[in-house]
Parts: C-alpha cells; structure tokens; sequence
C-alpha cells in the first residue's frame, strides 16, 4: 500500500470521526432541548432555557448539515446513505443510530462507493483513469 493510499485512509477516518462528532453534538443538544428545555418553559415558566438552548442546537445541527455534506462529498455516498443520515438528525436519540452505523462503516473500511479499504475517495482521482492524484 503506497504512501498516498495511506494518506488518504487516515483523512477519511478522520472524516468519520469528524461527522460522527458532529452527529453526537446535533443530538445530545437535542435531547437537552425536546427533554430539558421545552418541558422547562411549558411546566415551569422558565422561558430562559428554551431561549438559550434553542440556538446552541440550531448551531449544532448547522454544523452537523454542514459536516454532512462535506462528508458525503468527500467519499461519494449514495443519496440512500445521505438521507439516512440527514433524517435520524430529527430523532431524539437518533443520532446514537447514525454515530453507531458510522462506526461500522469505518471498522469495515468503507470509504468509498465500493467499501474497498483502499479505495480513493472520487474527487481525489484523475477521472480518466481512476488513478490518484499525487
């Protein structure tokens, strides 16, 4: 395995950790928001938490889109796999599902379209030839 190869296996893991941190920041400021802040405001009055925790996970999700697509870019995943991801941001909890699936999908070394442990990311290939780019 060459050195670009290597390279380019280390970005993409860091890819993953990267949306997956996103994903568990997206969610957890979720579940603070639907299970601490609203029923703060709407049992007790406490208006201050809904209107502080509001914009931390709009914030958060933002960011979680935002690393989405980035991440979708980078390794060229099918609408299927975006959609899953983008829909489980909207469940409370869901974001455990998206962290856990991008786990497996890193430990199977699933970088790219074909799940080849090697495999270049498209945008980083001569789209002639499929070789990468030095």
């Amino acid at each position: 395995m060459g050195a670009a190869t290597e390279d380019l296996q280390s970005a993409a893991r860091q890819q993953l950790q990267w949306i997956r941190t996103a994903s568990l920041l997206e969610g957890v400021t979720l579940v603070i928001l639907v299970f601490v802040a609203v029923p703060l405001k709407h049992l007790a009055g406490i208006d201050a938490a809904s209107a502080t925790m509001g914009p931390i996970h709009g914030t958060a999700f933002l960011i979680y889109i935002w690393t989405l697509a980035h991440t979708a870019s980078f390794f060229g995943w099918r609408k299927g796999e975006i959609l899953r991801l983008f829909l489980f941001a909207f469940v409370p909890l869901g974001a455990i599902a998206n962290a856990r699936w991008l786990k497996q999908k890193e430990a199977a070394g699933a970088f790219g379209n074909s799940c080849g442990g090697a495999e270049v990311p498209p945008h980083q290939t001569d789209h002639r030839d499929g070789v990468p780019l030095a």
